[in-house]
């Protein structure tokens, strides 16, 4: 999330060498899908591009100093794909916006635990493994022992839901398409109301897939702001294209709102019951 902060002026002496934007970003782009390569077993081999491959090794006490950025050489003899995430364990969760702000958590947590002032901007800056009277990158033998196979984190929705959270992911993508398009004719207060709503529905999502309880509560929240806002200002220019979405909407709203006092009630009965 913070990566774009750290490449400031990486970038921009390539505009005084002659390097045109668009082929520059053209590469980016190129380099970003090269990215998804590497780090997903979904791809195979990739041929003569595969110089470069990400250390995932099968056993974290191996590799966990050796991975230092998002791509690295492999070491001769060494394999070059394994099972297991060189962090321990995968965060058990699809919510995109919980992923972004999870391990920072953690980081203020293990901070706070600390004793000294010293070990707590220890804590804060050096590897993940560090603990008080370890190296900076922690003593590997009190790594967690993982090897592969892992247990993926997969969970099953009813056919019905997955359904219901492919349309409206569909029509988040045509939301945030007209908010580009509009970007510098938008007000800032649309503007803002559009990134917020967008960033609320990913994370909703996310929610969802991961079962939290209080998932179905924002997303009837979400589904009125949007058929409150939409009523009296068509948002995809189009309109048959508007009204059939701003009717989904207002089901998907009354569902929901059905979904969430039943939520309500089981959490009150549950209270109760203590």
């Amino acid at each position: 999330m913070f990566q774009r902060y750290f490449s400031l002026g990486v970038y921009q002496p390539l505009a005084l060498l002659g390097v045109p934007p668009a082929a520059l970003l053209v590469h980016l782009q190129f380099n970003l899908v090269y990215q998804f390569w590497i780090h997903t077993e979904l791809v195979g081999k990739c041929g003569p591009l595969e110089k470069q491959q990400v250390v995932f090794g099968q056993e974290l006490r191996r590799c966990v100093d050796r991975v230092g950025s998002s791509v690295r050489h492999i070491r001769r003899g060494e394999r070059q794909r394994t099972d297991s995430l060189w962090i321990g364990d995968q965060p058990q969760s699809l919510n995109v916006m919980w992923l972004q702000v999870f391990y920072f958590r953690a980081v203020y947590r293990k901070a706070r635990s600390m004793t000294t002032w010293s070990d707590t901007f220890r804590a804060l800056f050096y590897g993940p493994g560090w603990f008080p009277g370890t190296p900076r990158l922690g003593d590997p033998d009190t790594f967690p022992d993982v090897k592969a196979p892992r247990v993926k984190y997969d969970p099953q929705l009813p056919k019905w839901m997955e359904i219901y959270i492919l349309v409206h992911f569909l029509i988040l993508l045509l939301v945030q398409q007209h908010w580009i398009t509009e970007l510098q004719v938008f007000p800032w207060v649309s503007s803002l109301a559009f990134t917020l709503f967008i960033f609320f529905s990913t994370g909703i999502i996310g929610a969802m897939y991961d079962g939290w309880w209080w998932a179905p509560l924002l997303e009837a929240t979400r589904c009125i702001a949007y058929v409150a806002y939409a009523r009296d200002n068509p948002i995809l220019a189009h309109p048959l294209l508007d009204l059939a979405v701003l009717a989904y909407f207002a089901v998907s709203s009354v569902m929901w709102c059905s979904q969430s006092m039943a939520v309500i009630k089981a959490t009150l009965k549950h209270h109760k019951l203590e």
